[in-house]
């Protein structure tokens, strides 16, 4: 069977679709990394369980009193 134009031009159309849907994508996918980075680098992203309360006893021994 042979192509003719109109099936070449659609091809391209849903080729160019595909592609603008999949840069699309791309571009939400890394602005919610983004999204997700900050949130941790504020401390909203951490789970009590990732919290390593070792560290943190050694920064603030306990029974020591802030002046």
């Amino acid at each position: 069977m042979k192509k003719t134009r109109e099936d070449r031009i659609n091809l391209i159309d849903r080729l160019e679709r595909k592609y603008m849907e999949k840069v699309r994508m791309r571009r939400q996918e890394k602005q919610q990394n983004i999204k997700i980075a900050l949130r941790k680098m504020r401390g909203r992203g951490f789970a009590i369980e990732d919290i390593n309360i070792d560290y943190i006893e050694d920064i603030f021994p306990r029974g020591a009193t802030t002046a």
